[in-house]
């Protein structure tokens, strides 16, 4: 089967890899075709599954891959099948869906349909690539393989709320190595009696065992047994499956038949997040792909993922990024941007998983906010006072309070040790320099620099889980001081 766009032909059932490399290039080029329509593009993301051999399984080595490979793998690319590429020996750098992860012997990524991502370079490398189609990967939830089956899926795939990768010890790679020559060997026998049954079942073995023994950055491992769990992987397949369609918690909750409480406690649990935040990074991680690599109007990508008014997706998009979807489009170099942002977000990660594991100490923890007339001050040092809010198990404020200010600058006052004897952990606040930033710092207090806005509107975003810290500081004369490691 072959499809003809512009000049480029393209065989469809030559290869697995069926990639979105021509119409990204295309498109830098002004040359895209502008009656692609998102219909035709998700026709094409479909057509992929068309694997060599008929049972859409392929283990390679990676120099295998990039000797073969029909596009640059150093070049941001996207395919509709599932991956796992296994980095052996090499360091370097792996960039997934704008962020940029550090690259170790034993890192072990999983792709999924829909990712954009390029290695750093082709030599110095070595591992093994699997791909599978998505019809080797449908859900099964029918009994308690099923279920078993669908946590391998959901919590290495998919989770788009968490880092892509594991990594794995010597020991463990070694017992991996038997099921990859496995699979490479079951995957050349096409046709014969229960093939595509082994595959899958080799498949589930090596995902298990790095689930077993890898490890990863989630909250708490999860565990099959538990229904909170349960309903976290629920809730983590069905945002995959309708997140252009279903935007607020209370839809999930209903589709799932729990209360909207017990949603959260359960997202929270897994993920230290909460449900909104989940389904808004989703909504976001899509868009931002559709911004920069497709021809399609903002409109149109609004309209795409749900949005009938267009206005409130650019609202959104610029809250979640930081950028206007027309700026994001343009940037040069998206993924140094992204770079700087993500040393932000694992900060912004560790400040709620700190929050978290408060609260399920102590049930209890308060926040402050440097505030005047109901809007975060600019500077946290000179701000007329402190709101504090105390905030429950549940992530919910129980109640407020206010903190004078004291005179003078922030880091030279004993606001700090003030507020750890009030039970403060974490401060939200706009500017800060480096002196105040660390003396709160080593009073155990987290602190998100970069708030704007009205008090309530930052502490109840921050509860969301949408708020970033900017990673700045401000160079105000009297907050300089030598720099210490943050805590958190």
């Amino acid at each position: 089967m072959m499809v003809n766009i512009g000049t480029i032909n393209i065989n469809l059932f030559n290869s697995v890899e069926i990639y979105h490399y021509f119409y990204l290039s295309l498109l830098r080029q002004n040359q895209y075709v502008s009656y692609m329509t998102t219909e035709k593009l998700n026709q094409m993301y479909q057509v992929v599954c068309n694997a060599p051999g008929g049972n859409g399984f392929r283990v390679e080595t990676m120099s295998e891959q990039f000797a073969t490979s029909e596009i640059d793998d150093c070049m941001a690319h996207v395919h509709s099948f599932y991956e796992i590429i296994w980095f052996q020996e090499g360091e370097g750098h792996h960039t997934v869906d704008f962020l940029e992860y550090e690259v170790r012997p034993g890192t072990i990524f999983f792709l999924s349909p829909g990712q954009i991502h390029h290695y750093d370079r082709k030599d110095g490398y070595k591992g093994v690539t699997i791909k599978m189609c998505t019809d080797l990967m449908k859900d099964n939830t029918a009994g308690n393989t099923g279920i078993g089956k669908m946590f391998l899926k959901y919590n290495a795939f998919h989770a788009y709320d968490s880092s892509p990768y594991y990594t794995i010890d010597e020991t463990t790679a070694k017992m991996l190595l038997p099921l990859v020559d496995e699979m490479s060997e079951e995957s050349l026998r096409y046709g014969e009696y229960g093939n595509i049954d082994i595959l899958k079942s080799l498949l589930t073995i090596f995902m298990a065992k790095i689930e077993r023994y890898g490890k990863h950055e989630t909250v708490e491992r999860l565990d099959t047994l538990r229904p909170s769990h349960q309903l976290f992987i629920q809730f983590r397949r069905m945002v995959e499956k309708e997140y252009t369609r279903l935007h607020t918690v209370q839809e999930y909750a209903d589709r799932l038949n729990v209360a909207i409480r017990t949603l959260h406690k359960s997202v929270n649990e897994c993920s230290g997040r909460t449900p909104l935040a989940l389904i808004n990074e989703r909504i976001i991680l899509e868009a931002k792909r559709m911004v920069r690599y497709t021809n399609m109007m903002i409109k149109e990508i609004a309209i795409d993922l749900g949005y009938d008014d267009p206005s409130y997706f650019v609202k959104l998009f610029k809250r979640h990024t930081g950028f206007l979807p027309s700026d994001f489009r343009e940037m040069e170099n998206v993924t140094d941007k992204y770079i700087q942002n993500s040393v932000s977000i694992q900060r912004t990660k560790g400040i709620q998983y700190k929050l978290n594991e408060q609260l399920r100490m102590n049930k209890m923890t308060k926040i402050a906010v440097p505030s005047r007339e109901g809007m975060v001050d600019d500077h946290f040092g000179h701000c007329d006072h402190y709101t504090v809010f105390t905030i429950d198990e549940n992530r919910q404020i129980v109640s407020s309070e206010r903190l004078d200010s004291p005179q003078g600058c922030g880091c030279k006052s004993n606001i700090a040790s003030t507020m750890q004897k009030m039970g403060i952990t974490v401060m939200l606040a706009g500017n800060m320099g480096m002196g105040a930033y660390n003396k709160l710092s080593q009073h155990d207090i987290s602190v998100l620099r970069g708030c704007r806005g009205k008090v309530e509107d930052v502490i109840n975003a921050f509860l969301e889980g949408s708020l970033t810290d900017s990673a700045e500081s401000c160079d105000h004369h009297d907050c300089q001081e030598p720099a210490y490691k943050p805590v958190f």
